[in-house]
């Protein structure tokens, strides 16, 4: 069984159990499934005093009789036993079903949950960092240094784990240039990597998703940052692996990245005890349509995932959750006019008729000062628009007055007469020339009827 199909088969909702009958689920000395839980391959800075593997099974299960075996995966080395580590007699999990096996007392944070079996045993060697195939199993184990793929075809050896009873693998590849090969899908477990999009890296850490009754759902990890002391966090520039199948991308995924002798990560999103990554219908709303974004989903698409009715209270196709107007059967967006009021628009002018003031002029949204209709055009460009301007060619007058559009109004000698009506324009006591011409005045001394200008005896009526 290839790692592809594990991967679907397991996104579907299957369990091990199912998959990998009498294989995956192997039951071992003590008659109960063990699995590998979390494993800290290549964390920044220095290995030693932080490598670890978890193992989870049932509360206070011994794994008295049970090995790690570490293959190699690289180049003309692999098939080649690198490791083999017997548990101790004494060794079992905790109350909480996990036994965290470290190879230093160093502060780790978290710090392992109180119910934790926790050991401490160097790893030696430490965990080879590059392409590696994990075994967990009971039995008589390959001898250390032996070559279980003679042929380095990636395939192990017919015969080659004879007497040793595989209960659970993972191989890790390597994402680089050489030849990298993995063993844990010639026994039914998945392959991680290599990981070449959207950036090449090999995770330095894996931690395995479990559903609520215990069984396996799959594996994620990816590329840390940070210390042992102060807790490793999966960078956030790489995208972590198998975070994907459960609808997460993991630079949107702030907690810490490793979790050494604690639960693991359970994305349940629905809380129906089946992990995202395994669960075939992802419905927070339980109305048997799944959320959007979960890629194991087999069910149809719920459009609104916190809407276990899918309502559409006006009957318009458009469901209320996606529905701007749910109360409005002619309207799924407010638009400018709001709900219950059409965004028409008679004139055509892109201003809706509830903004229009004038919505059956197609040049003007508002009246302004010749009212719609009528173009507020200013033909001489003097602020007041030709519907209201009685000379709109001069854009010195807005009226005729005395001397009419085009002509100024000018009273030069300010008498309150316009020089364009005023004969003596520069006399501000005529307005006409008279008898004695403007600029003199048409004074009369003796009341004869002849002014003075024309008068030779002035003070004589006679």
């Amino acid at each position: 069984m290839n790692a592809t199909f594990l991967a679907g088969a397991l996104a579907t909702g299957a369990t091990f159990a199912s998959l990998c009958a009498g294989v995956a689920l192997a039951q071992g000395p003590g008659s109960t499934p063990v699995y590998l839980s979390e494993i800290i391959i290549d964390p920044s800075g220095t290995d030693n005093g932080v490598e670890y593997v978890e193992i989870r099974s049932a509360a206070n299960t011994s794994l008295s009789g049970y090995y790690l075996v570490m293959i190699e995966g690289d180049g003309a080395a692999a098939g080649t036993v690198d490791k083999v580590d017997a548990f101790d007699a004494s060794w079992s999990t905790g109350s909480n079903g996990l036994l965290l096996w470290r190879d230093a007392a160093s502060v780790h944070n978290p710090a392992p949950a109180a119910g934790t079996s926790v050991v401490v045993r160097d790893f030696n060697p430490d965990i080879e960092n590059g392409s590696n195939t994990y075994l967990l199993g009971y039995g008589t184990p390959p001898t250390i240094n032996s070559d279980l793929d003679a042929d380095n075809d990636g395939t192990l050896n017919a015969g080659a784990l004879t007497g040793f009873t595989v209960v659970d693998a993972v191989t890790l590849l390597e994402s680089d240039t050489g030849a990298n090969v993995g063993y844990a899908d010639d026994l039914g477990f998945p392959v991680v990597g290599p990981i070449t999009t959207p950036a090449s890296y090999t995770p330095d850490w894996l931690e395995r998703v479990f559903n609520a009754d215990g069984t396996p759902c799959n594996w994620v990890g990816g590329d840390l940052t940070g210390t042992a002391a102060a807790g490793f966090f999966v960078r956030t520039d790489r995208v972590g692996w198998g975070y994907a199948a459960h609808g997460i991308d993991n630079t949107q995924f702030p907690t810490l990245a490793w979790t050494p002798g604690n639960a693991n990560y359970a994305p349940d999103a629905d809380a129906d005890g089946a992990m995202n990554a395994c669960d075939g219908c992802t419905d927070t709303d339980g109305d048997g349509l799944g959320n959007g974004g979960f890629p194991a989903n087999t069910c149809g698409l719920d459009a609104c995932p916190g809407d276990p009715a899918n309502a559409d209270s006006d009957g318009d196709g458009a469901l209320d959750c996606n529905d701007q107007c749910p109360n409005d059967p002619l309207k799924t967006q407010v638009g400018e006019c709001g709900c219950g009021v059409p965004d028409t628009d008679t004139d055509g002018d892109t201003r809706p008729d509830c903004n229009d003031l004038c919505p059956n002029d197609p040049l003007k949204t508002a009246p302004g000062a010749c009212g719609c209709g009528v173009a507020d055009v200013d033909t001489d460009e003097d602020g007041t628009a030709d519907c209201n301007d009685l000379c709109p060619n001069d854009p010195l007058k807005t009226a005729p007055g005395a001397c009419g559009c085009g002509v100024a109004e000018s009273d030069t000698d300010s008498d309150g007469t316009a020089d364009c009506n005023d004969l003596c324009p520069n006399d501000p006591l005529k307005t006409a020339p008279g008898a004695c011409g403007c600029g003199v005045a048409e004074t009369d001394t003796d009341s004869d009827g002849t002014p003075d200008c024309n008068d030779l005896c002035p003070n004589d009526p006679l």
